[in-house]
Order: structure tokens, then sequence, then C-alpha cells
């Protein structure tokens, strides 16, 4: 501890520890756009007596919570139902493509 501030391995003189004393960040780090409506945070509870789990979700910029799983479902398999089925098509083409590459070197 210097001047009552714990500073761990990034301490000149780390005493009573056995880290080589380092600074700086030790992976990549990137900033991502979002949309304005986004996810801000997920609770996921568990009730095992019930059989059933309850999903909160925090929505930023005014987006609606869409509240239950089963609510939540009925967006996925309505609103969204189409282009998950053509991005699934899509995908299994470039699965099936890269095995007849593959079978080609063989």
């Amino acid at each position: 501890v210097e001047g009552g501030q714990p500073r761990g391995k990034q301490s000149l003189h780390p005493g009573l520890i056995h880290y080589t004393p380092t600074t700086g960040i030790w992976q990549t780090v990137w900033l991502e756009p979002v949309p304005r409506e986004h996810v801000t945070g997920l609770v996921i509870t568990p009730n095992v007596d019930a059989g059933a789990v309850e999903v909160r979700v925090a929505l930023a910029g005014g987006a609606e919570s869409l509240g239950t799983v089963e609510s939540m479902g009925g967006a996925l398999f309505g609103k969204f139902l189409l282009p998950f089925e053509v991005t699934s098509l899509l995908l299994l083409a470039a699965i099936l493509g890269a095995v007849v590459l593959a079978k080609k070197k063989g």
C-alpha cells in the first residue's frame, strides 16, 4: 500500500507480493457503436420450484421491454423469424461450401 491506496502489480516497490511490477493494459481495447435502442443490462433469475425463469432486460433509447420469456419468444419467432431463417440458410451454405472445398483439397 502506497499512500493508503492499494497498488498490487503496479507498484515500483511491491513488497510482500511475488509479482514483477507491470503497468498498462494487457488486452486490446476497442469501442463499438450501438444503436439508439439497445440492451444495457440483463438479470436472469431462475425459479426452480415453479420450473420457470424470470428475465429482466434493461433497455436504452426508449425501446419497449419485452417482459417475459414468452413475449421475447413471440418477438423472436414473429418479428425476427424471416431474418433468422435467412441467416441460418446462409450459414448452412457457407458450412457446406467449406466442406466441399476441404474434400477437394483432401
